[in-house]
């Protein structure tokens, strides 16, 4: 039995420590809530267009929102608006991510690049580009921090952090990658495209194993804290828990399927969908 939470909600920043969560609406709001009760405690204006994603830093005190007016930052005690802007992409931000320590940013834009910052000072360490005519669709940091997985096109691609230069593609997929998930143990890296999941070993560009996830397709993916278990959700298969190494699908969440966001709980005994009609649930 799920727990519902009345929203217009599109998207959902859970830490691991579950202190305290943020989310997007499609309204422009940024939205702070309780990280296990998922309780509304402060709502954030000022962007100038729909909410593309969310990041809260690791510590807690600030979180970024991606959107069309760029990426756009507050602090978590105030409410007067955003105090910072992350200023170098053409045209909209469509994902934010931190790194595990607080200390970078990246951000992936409709300009077909990512870009690297110093989330302390805004400065622009790094800009990344894929393959001609291929949009960055997603980008996250590596478990230590030393490296960047973007998605663009059909391939995933390994940057250095420090330096920006490229050091592994993974290639396998027939279609655009849509979205990437990092194990926590560093030793996976889950991308998804079309109704396909595929599992890489970031080490080598290997892959581990791959799998039709959904009938049509797959929206988004997330590893347990064990980095074995991978959830995912769909348009036509209900959120489902898999055994990353074997493929073997271990337990549906729900009956419905539709899901459009899917997030794990750091003790790995609740997980959050998100569907597309404005609700989130607990199970």
């Amino acid at each position: 039995i799920g727990e519902d939470f009345a929203d217009t909600q599109l998207l959902l920043d859970v830490p691991p420590d579950g202190g305290l969560a943020v989310s997007g609406r499609r309204n422009n709001l940024v939205v702070l809530r309780d990280g296990s009760s998922l309780e509304v405690l402060k709502e954030y204006r000022g962007l100038k267009g729909p909410v593309m994603d969310v990041a809260l830093s690791p510590d807690g005190t600030w979180f970024v929102a991606g959107s069309r007016s760029g990426a756009c930052v507050w602090e978590v005690g105030d409410l007067r608006g955003p105090t910072e802007l992350f200023a170098g992409h053409t045209g909209s931000v469509n994902t934010v991510a931190f790194s595990s320590d607080g200390r970078w940013l990246a951000t992936t834009g409709a300009d077909h690049t990512a870009r690297v910052w110093d989330a302390m000072t805004g400065s622009e360490m790094h800009q990344l580009a894929g393959p001609a005519g291929t949009r960055m669709t997603d980008a996250q940091f590596a478990t230590d921090d030393q490296s960047l997985i973007t998605a663009h096109g059909r391939q995933a691609q390994v940057w250095d952090t420090r330096s920006g230069e490229l050091k592994r593609s993974f290639e396998g997929h027939t279609e655009e990658i849509r979205g990437i998930a990092v194990a926590p143990d560093g030793g996976r890296v889950a991308t998804i495209a079309g109704n396909n999941i595929r599992i890489w070993n970031p080490a080598t560009g290997e892959e581990i194993s791959s799998f039709v996830g959904d009938p049509r397709e797959v929206y988004q993916v997330v590893f347990f804290s064990d980095s074995k278990r991978l959830a995912s959700c769909g348009f036509g298969r209900p959120p489902t828990v898999w055994n990353s190494d074997t493929a073997e699908p271990l337990i549906t969440v729900d009956d419905s399927p539709g899901a459009r966001m899917i997030s794990v709980s750091a003790d790995g005994e609740t997980v959050m969908t998100s569907w597309g009609n404005g609700r989130i649930r607990l199970w």
